[in-house]
């Protein structure tokens, strides 16, 4: 298997930034939708109709269905928490495939053999994959900040 190589540090920079664009552009996309939501806001209301459904069972039904209503929603931006930073890798490790599979550099292998393939007389290999997952893992811990102060604040409404 042959790889598209391009040389130099210019190209693995503009990986670097073409990664780090995708991936705040899906951070500002999923706190959107996180505000959308409005989560914590539905959890208190829930609250409120819950303490009034001991009075009556038809309050009771009304709180049990929204009750489901917002465990739905939990359940959709849980998995929206999965797929957003999953998709923002595919399409960053697509889209650079369409310029350069691979970073040549003219220097000895320092890394292992997945992360550094050696060319011959030619030099290492770098597949771009790497440095989009090494960027990936950079971000990674802001994406779960932000799903972390939502759900914070929902656990706040419920405390």
């Amino acid at each position: 298997m042959e790889l598209r190589a391009v040389g130099g540090v210019v190209h693995a920079v503009f990986i670097v930034l073409m990664s780090a664009l995708m991936y705040s552009a899906a951070i500002f996309f999923m706190s959107s939708f996180l505000k959308r939501y409005r989560l914590p806001e539905e959890i208190k209301s829930l609250e409120k109709v819950g303490r009034k459904a001991l009075i009556s069972r038809k309050k009771r039904l009304i709180a049990s269905i929204r009750q489901r209503k917002v465990r739905g929603r939990l359940t959709r931006v849980m998995i929206f928490q999965f797929f957003v930073p999953m998709a923002a890798f595919l399409a960053v490790a697509l889209t650079s495939m369409l310029f350069a599979e691979a970073i040549l550099s003219r220097s000895a292998c320092l890394l292992p053999p997945p992360i550094q393939v050696e060319s011959g007389e030619l030099g290492c290999l770098t597949p771009t994959v790497w440095i989009i997952l090494f960027v990936f893992f950079l971000f990674s811990p802001i994406y779960t900040a932000v799903f972390q102060r939502e759900l914070a604040s929902i656990d706040e409404h419920q405390a």
